[in-house]
């Protein structure tokens, strides 16, 4: 059973989950690093064979292209990558996130200089404020369908980005999520017209999903 990690992150302090470098035990007791990333266990279940696990860099510098892999086995439990920690002033060329993950932390990738390209699956439906704040060389930005929400400051000074293809899926773009990047502002207005109009079509279609149910209903009853 997968284990959807958003309520959980909120929620740490009531489910004794903790981030590395507070002091504070993990749920289920377990850190191990595997290919240069480290791993900090979230949850388990031992008897179903599977858990949650957050990844945050090895002990190495971070460099070249960052592949998160989609789950990994140890000790014959199998771990699924829901979280993404700070990865923030790391020498990495490109991100590849898998479809699964559904939290990447604010500020994750901060000031990471030498990204280039940056894939964001569906999983992650909001994308937080700084997240890849001054990445000054990032080019090529891939959001996938699914991605609903862009906050603050998310791509601000991100210099070379000059165009971004957002999917019927976003809904929101704060005003200042793109600030100092490379767009123009006639460009970035552009973006929060489509995520308006993606909004109102995504309005239209609940209410005639809600009058289809009402009618429904008074078919049922008569």
């Amino acid at each position: 059973m997968r284990i959807n990690i958003k309520s959980l992150f909120y929620a740490a302090p009531a489910l004794m989950i903790a981030w590395p470098g507070t002091g504070c035990d993990y749920e289920a007791g377990l850190t191990f690093e595997k290919d240069g990333l480290a791993y900090h266990v979230l949850t388990q279940d031992p008897a179903a064979k599977v858990g949650t696990v957050s990844v945050w860099p090895g002990s190495a510098r971070m460099t070249g292209d960052l592949v998160i892999p989609e789950s990994l086995t140890v000790n014959g439990i199998e771990y699924f990558v829901e979280l993404l920690g700070s990865f923030r002033d790391q020498s990495i060329r490109s991100i590849r996130i898998p479809e699964g993950v559904s939290v990447i932390m604010d500020g994750a990738f901060e000031r990471c200089g030498q990204l280039t390209s940056a894939e964001i699956p569906g999983s992650v439906t909001i994308i937080y404020s700084r997240t890849f704040y001054g990445c000054s060389n990032l080019t090529e930005l891939k959001l996938l369908e699914g991605v609903r929400d862009i906050n603050r400051y998310a791509f601000s000074f991100c210099e070379k980005l000059k165009s971004v293809e957002i999917p019927d899926s976003l809904l929101w773009i704060e005003k200042q999520a793109f600030e100092g990047c490379g767009m123009s502002e006639p460009e970035k207005e552009s973006l929060i017209r489509r995520a308006e109009q993606n909004r109102e079509r995504e309005h239209s279609r609940k209410k005639k999903n809600s009058d289809l149910l009402d009618s429904f209903d008074l078919f049922e009853s008569l």
